[in-house]
């Protein structure tokens, strides 16, 4: 199975989407505030409820179960390095134990002659990607487009596209416990494309 995740650093700063730090100082430590950012009037939890954000490693996890899929699936994080790196990847590997990324696949030999070049590297998460058998993506930018258009050009295997819109609302009712998790993952499999 493969999984795309785009929970970057950059992306998530640039449109003021990491719920854990929302506060101007935060983002100022890492260096991401420009001249003109403090004139922006973001509002991320608007923003997350229109589907706008990339689903977050927790709530893939959750979304992946509710899909189905079982603590034994294989599932590949492509296409950039996690921001938060091991900590945030914690809930999705509890889930998934079995969560590699393309430094676990490749010896770090054959990896080093890629490193500095970012175009090569996501070639290696597209060849991935394509090849799996399940695709997910958790946000639906170019290289995503990209891969489901060349699995259906290939009449290949499952992409399975969520409605993160849809998805936020059902993962807040359930967590704060007004759907049980039967109606929740019924619900989940009910509101994703195949």
């Amino acid at each position: 199975m493969l999984f795309l995740v785009k929970y970057l650093k950059n992306r998530l700063f640039r449109r003021n989407l990491d719920f854990s730090l929302r506060n101007a100082s935060s983002n100022a430590t890492f260096g991401y505030v420009y001249p003109w950012w403090r004139d922006k009037d973001i509002n991320s939890e608007e923003k997350r409820s229109q589907g706008s954000c990339p689903l977050t490693l927790e709530e893939t996890a959750l979304s992946l179960q509710a899909l189905g899929f079982d603590n034994s699936t294989q599932i590949y994080i492509a296409f950039g390095e996690i921001y938060g790196s091991e900590r945030r990847l914690a809930a999705l590997r509890a889930a998934f134990p079995n969560t590699i990324k393309k430094d676990m696949l490749l010896d770090p030999d054959d990896l080093r002659q890629f490193r500095n070049h970012s175009s090569q590297m996501a070639a290696l998460d597209f060849m991935v990607s394509v090849a799996s058998d399940v695709f997910v993506p958790t946000y639906d930018g170019n290289m995503a487009r990209l891969v489901e258009g060349h699995r259906r050009y290939l009449n290949f295997k499952k992409t399975i596209t969520l409605d993160r819109k849809r998805l936020v609302e059902l993962i807040d009712l359930h967590q704060n416990g007004t759907i049980p998790w039967d109606n929740f993952a019924a619900s989940v499999k009910g509101g994703s494309s195949k």
